[in-house]
């Protein structure tokens, strides 16, 4: 119980962390773009 909350925790943290790199992506494509 415990571990399947630890993973659940941990691939929450995971999902926001690319969600964060992507949106760097695009804005770093977007600028070269300009």
């Amino acid at each position: 119980m415990a571990s399947r909350y630890l993973f659940r925790k941990y691939k929450k943290e995971e999902t926001r962390e690319l969600v964060e790199f992507s949106e760097k992506v695009i804005h770093f494509v977007s600028n070269i773009r300009v």
